[in-house]
């Protein structure tokens, strides 16, 4: 397969305006609220976490389904683990492309725990 360079200028090209036209379409007293930028960097942050780190499901149910089920934890795990890197990829890719799309007021992260490393307080 080849990289082409014009197709990838022609893809950003309008890539760029889009993004610009979805933010500048978000409501404009929103932005001026700080809770409400403080939670759109922490969904935006979230999800590149999520959306980056998902591969890691795999080798987690790995070892916690094989503490729990000792003779075929690896079967249960290697199954689990890519179901929870679908889940968790989506849902970071989700948060990471509409972080600033402002949340409802009790808005929650889509995945508990919201990282594959644990429940962080600081994204929540």
């Amino acid at each position: 397969m080849r990289f082409n360079i014009r197709r990838t200028v022609r893809v950003a090209a309008l890539a760029l305006p889009v993004a610009l036209a979805s933010l500048a379409a978000t409501s404009p007293h929103a932005w001026a609220d700080e809770d409400v930028a403080l939670g759109m960097g922490k969904k935006f942050a979230r999800g590149v976490v999520n959306a980056g780190t998902g591969w890691l499901e795999l080798p987690k149910e790995w070892v916690e389904q094989s503490k729990a089920h000792p003779t075929y934890g690896w079967a249960a795990g290697t199954l689990t683990g890519l179901g929870m890197i679908l889940q968790r990829s989506a849902a970071g890719i989700a948060e990471t492309a509409f972080f600033f799309v402002p949340a409802p007021e009790h808005y929650a992260p889509v995945m508990d725990p919201n990282t594959v490393f644990g429940d962080v307080p600081a994204l929540r």
